[in-house]
């Protein structure tokens, strides 16, 4: 079975380049969960398999999509009952049955590339990881130098590969310099991160404005004001005080996370979810105790003492989604993707605050980086909580700049 691979030189992060699955001593499989769809060559690689082990399981458990289906999803693999919902193929040492038998060429696309993701930006492909990943998420959040960029080769299979394109007026080159700009804002460790992300806001704010008015020539004038705030800390956008932002961000994550909390899940995510709800006071019905804002503060102030042992971790995360969605061309206009991009932190922030609140000791750098992994597995492929973030379902005017602060 053929399959293009696009294989060359690519720009990546440091902890990219290292990275190598762990296979069969995962913690959080990535062969449990999600539906994996199948390419059509896939598909029909399966469907006419005489493997005298694994024909039996492509008949039952290989389906079709009803057409018409796009060609990257013609297919799907009906996963095993269960909170796990295994893959079928999951061999009991923790290896894919298919992988082993027929090598890596006999994968679908999705399985192939996890948890790697490639966008072709013009001049040169841009490879980051997934962080719902273990181990991706591991090697991000825990190492210094995890974001040193560099040009490395890689081999990922072509049809999974993003592209930028121009678009509004904008040329490609100038897309790309939007996005190194956000990239050296995000990576900015002399703002802390509220007053980075408050910036980011006022800047994207700014940029869907000139888009979308056909104002691309104003480009370089608002790359200066940019940096001019950055010069100035961000003072310029004033910002609540840190414990009326705590209590905002937990009034609008909670149910987010009581919506983790009602899902099957397999053992390391229940583990996770289930201990950041009791360090909220969250409860299963759907409530939240007495004390709810002074947990949640309490959760601000053990998570910062946390954080000295893991410096890099929220940084990290940050440069990491801005990489992989091509921030802020991925979503909408400018500022729907950042609208997007801050709400999905917000509810981290607020993970990571409840777990902390739930342990009497400072969490290890090993759960903080957990924790961002199951949030990243839930938000990044849990569809009905992703669903939930879209603006027009969120109570409360999440389209304002103005209100957005309230949380940043």
């Amino acid at each position: 079975m053929h399959k293009q691979v696009l294989r060359g030189p690519m720009l990546m992060p440091a902890y990219a380049a290292r990275f190598a699955c762990t296979g069969g001593d995962c913690p959080d499989t990535c062969c449990s969960g999600w539906r994996i769809d199948l390419d059509r060559a896939t598909l029909l690689q399966y469907e006419s398999s005489v493997d005298p082990d694994l024909a039996p399981l492509f008949r039952r458990h290989v389906l079709r999509h009803p057409d018409p289906a796009p060609p990257q999803a013609c297919g799907f693999i009906q996963k095993l009952e269960g909170p796990c919902h295994y893959c079928p193929f999951l061999g009991p040492g923790g290896l894919c049955r298919i992988q082993e038998r027929h090598g890596e060429d006999w994968l679908s696309d999705t399985c192939s590339d996890y948890p790697r993701r490639v966008v072709d930006v013009g001049d040169h492909l841009q490879l980051t990881l997934q962080l719902s990943c273990p181990e991706s998420a591991r090697l991000a959040l825990l190492s210094e130098d995890a974001f040193e960029l560099g040009s490395c080769e890689a081999a990922v299979r072509a049809a999974g590969a993003g592209r930028l394109e121009p678009r509004e007026g904008l040329s490609l080159e100038a897309m790309v310099e939007v996005q190194a700009v956000v990239y050296r804002l995000l990576g900015a460790r002399e703002l802390d991160p509220s007053r980075r992300l408050a910036v980011l806001g006022l800047f994207c704010e700014r940029l869907a404005e000139r888009v979308r008015d056909g104002q691309a020539d104003r480009l370089p004038a608002l790359l200066g004001l940019l940096e001019a705030m950055v010069a100035e800390g961000g003072a310029r956008i004033p910002l609540r005080p840190d414990p009326e932002r705590v209590a905002a961000r937990a009034d609008f994550a909670w149910v987010f996370i009581l919506g983790m909390r009602m899902s099957e899940l397999p053992p390391l995510q229940r583990r996770v979810v289930d201990e950041v709800a009791a360090g909220l006071g969250i409860d299963a019905e759907g409530g939240r105790e007495q004390g709810f804002h002074g947990r949640c503060a309490e959760g601000a102030a053990r998570l910062s003492t946390a954080l000295a042992s893991a410096p890099f971790l929220l940084d990290h995360y940050l440069l990491n989604e801005a990489l992989r969605e091509v921030l802020p061309w991925a979503k909408g206009d400018p500022f729907q993707h950042y609208t997007q991009f801050l709400l999905r932190f917000t509810i981290l922030r607020v993970m990571l605050c409840g777990r902390a609140a739930a342990r009497e000791v400072p969490l290890a750098p090993a759960d903080l980086a957990e924790t961002v992994q199951v949030f990243c597995r839930r938000m990044q492929h849990g569809r009905k909580i992703v669903d939930l973030i879209r603006p027009e379902v969120i109570d409360g005017d999440w389209t304002s700049l103005r209100t957005l602060l309230t949380v940043v």
